[in-house]
């Protein structure tokens, strides 16, 4: 979730603040979704790293 808005209280944008833009080395992009929605973020689907 983006840092804006309601992402910037999450919990995982606190611990994992480029968790939305890069994995933040935990994670990979797996998809990404245009949001329908004027001035909104697209949806990412991010798959954990083990």
């Amino acid at each position: 979730m983006p840092k804006t808005g309601r992402g910037a209280s999450n919990a995982l944008n606190i611990r994992y603040p480029t968790l939305y833009e890069n994995g933040a080395g935990i994670a990979d992009l797996m998809l990404e979704i245009p949001n329908p929605s004027p001035n909104q973020p697209s949806y990412r689907v991010y798959r954990l790293r083990r």
